[in-house]
């Protein structure tokens, strides 16, 4: 009796509430006044959203849920004149339980075709942040009036919110006209049931429009609300992105205002993790993959590259201030190459950049002619371009900088790398003979420079397993095997950056043909090459030679000759002294000092004509 007694007056208390939900329902759909109810909501929205609300109609529904439907509403810019957000409808669904402890909360939300009005401009920014969106879900306190007001707090669930057919316009006015712009389309958006730590599950697709190019997006993940009070101060989220098919070319303004990219063009995909609050500091890891990527440089640095693919993992951290790109590879029509790129905070706010490239194997040419050269010192841009052909393999070059914010220039900065090279073939002159089939190794540090294994023709001249080291203060040492075509020769023994007093006897020195066998190490300083210091021997092999001083021509000339940096031997020669056979020796010492300099020659001749010695030594013919 007692039960079927309790059970009747449960009965009786629920078709109560029924029916004052239904009297509260009736009473606001049909005697409070339309005009009214809409003046009344507008006002509440614009005081939580801190913006103009406009709404067409509202109505209040009981089956088959409690909702509030509100439509044609249209929120407006802070000034009131520009539309910022429209939606077609908003359903807002009404928890019964929560009406007993006063308080109003709707915990299912649906915006239906929500279309969003963003722009920037220079002097204002973007016209929203994120505290806009927390503000729509954080209602304020109500709190209880002393003449005993019923509602005491209104609140907002994000575990039930739905968006359909959603639409983002976004302006950018920043940029001379016209403005760069950019729209989302097709946006869908759901949440679901949290789980035992609180995350809720979100899903979200939309399309990204820029022209005739559409490309995809889906994300998947969790938010999880942050709370202060009762009001939501920002969210978490943690989840995946995808997109497929994102072109690149309307992001040209904004990589020329930051590198002067005049062009860009290429299709994206993509996938990667993000972790962090909502419109704050955020981590991220994933891979990039680009197709025809194509960019071009303006004057006065002009330049075009061209990259079939380019595939990139990257890990970003903004917490810990740290940007790895762990794994780098790009195709061009002329090479493949893969690297790796490190940006980080270390300590006492010096920031530390780390960077790998390798490339296996490039034909210099056809990447020389798409390289802005002009970027470079007018005498390395002369010399880059009379390079003519030639393979670099197994190129590795690493860089690395650390600096301050606070100066202008790196604290430290230095690059290294190393490569071969093959079949290298240059001029420097038109006078001078070509340099080609050059093959070696070359290391470098910074301003320091290996040239090792050097092997090559210098016209007809060969090259042998010589070497070059370059110091960072300008310092050098050179070491070297030639086989000479003395003819070939005479130009660089006229050239004018021979010290002037050498420079005038050599100009009376004119090589006619034979060979030469060249041993050679030397040292010096760059900026000082009269200083520069030479030994090693030259073996000649049938030399043919003038020297204006002597008179006569020397011809099929044999021997040996050593040099250092105080005196040259000729321990024994032996040919014909215009016809006259002879061998000699001789010596030349302190050939730097006009004062101290001494001369020994030793000439024998068996079947010489005294009229050609004669003719050599003395002024009468």
């Amino acid at each position: 009796m007692k039960k079927k007694t309790f059970f009747i007056t449960l009965t009786i208390l629920f078709s109560l509430i029924v029916l004052l939900i239904l009297a509260g329902s009736i009473w606001i759909n049909y005697f409070w006044g339309e005009k009214e109810r809409k003046l009344f909501l507008e006002k509440k929205l614009s005081s939580i959203i801190h913006r103009p609300v406009t709404i067409q109609k509202a109505e209040f529904q009981i089956f088959p849920r409690t909702r509030l439907i509100l439509n044609q509403v249209i929120i407006k810019a802070p000034d009131g004149k520009a539309d910022f957000i429209s939606l077609k409808k908003l359903q807002l669904s009404l928890s019964l339980t929560y009406l007993f402890s006063r308080t109003i909360y709707f915990n299912y939300i649906l915006l239906d075709h929500p279309r969003v009005f963003l722009c920037r401009n220079g002097k204002e920014g973007l016209n929203t942040t994120t505290q806009d969106l927390w503000n729509f879900f954080s209602f304020p306190v109500l709190r209880e009036s002393k003449k005993g007001g019923w509602l005491k707090e209104v609140k907002i669930s994000l575990k039930q919110l739905a968006v359909q057919e959603g639409e983002i316009d976004f302006k950018d006015w920043t940029f001379p006209q016209p403005p760069v712009e950019f729209y989302i389309t097709n946006l869908t958006l759901r949440t679901g049931k949290p789980s035992k730590n609180g995350f809720i599950p979100i899903f979200s697709q939309f399309n990204f429009k820029n022209g005739s190019q559409l490309s995809h997006f889906n994300i998947t993940g969790a938010i999880l609300p942050i709370f202060q009070g009762s009001k939501i101060k920002s969210a978490l989220f943690k989840g995946n992105t995808k997109f497929s098919h994102l072109s690149l070319s309307p992001f040209t303004p904004y990589l020329y205002q930051w590198k002067r990219i005049t062009s860009l063009q290429g299709i994206g995909n993509g996938n990667f993790f993000t972790e962090g609050v909502i419109g704050k500091k955020f981590s991220a890891n994933g891979e990039l993959d680009i197709a025809n990527f194509n960019f071009s440089f303006p004057q006065p640095h002009p330049g075009h590259i061209k990259i079939n693919k380019l595939h990139l993992q990257f890990a970003l951290n903004q917490e810990k201030e740290k940007w790895e790109f762990p794994l780098l590879t790009l195709t061009t029509p002329e090479f493949s190459m893969t690297g790796n790129f490190r940006v980080e905070k270390i300590r006492n706010g010096v920031s530390l950049i780390n960077g790998e490239v390798r490339v296996p194997q490039l034909d210099y040419r056809s990447v020389i002619t798409k390289f802005p050269l002009s970027l470079l010192p007018e005498k390395i841009q002369k010399f880059m371009r009379n390079i003519n052909t030639g393979l670099i393999q197994n190129l590795r070059l690493s860089y690395s900088e650390s600096f301050l914010p606070a100066l202008p220039k790196p604290k430290e900065k230095s690059i290294a790398g190393n490569f071969f090279f093959r079949d290298i073939s240059f001029k420097l002159g038109e006078d001078i003979p070509k340099f080609a089939q050059l093959s070696g190794r070359l290391n470098f540090k910074n301003r320091e420079l290996t040239i090792s294994d050097l092997t090559g023709l210098f016209g007809s001249s060969k090259i042998n397993k010589s070497n070059f080291i370059l110091t960072e203060s300008g310092n050098f040492t050179l070491s070297g095997d030639f086989e000479i075509d003395l003819k070939e020769i005479n130009p660089l023994l006229h050239l004018k950056q021979i010290p002037a007093r050498a420079l005038k006897e050599l100009n009376q020195l004119q090589l006619n043909g034979g060979k030469g066998l060249l041993t050679i190490k030397g040292n010096g300083t760059i900026s000082n090459l009269k200083n520069l210091a030479l030994e090693g021997e030259l073996k000649l092999i049938d030399a043919d030679f003038n020297y204006a001083k002597f008179r006569q021509p020397a011809r099929k000339m044999n021997g040996t000759i050593k040099f250092s940096s105080h005196s040259i031997t000729f321990p024994n020669f032996s040919g014909l002294w215009a016809n006259s056979p002879c061998t000699g020796r001789g010596e030349i010492k302190n050939y730097r000092s006009r004062e101290e300099a001494k001369i020994y020659f030793h000439v024998e001749s068996d079947e010489g004509d005294i009229n050609d010695l004669a003719a050599s030594f003395f002024p009468w013919e």
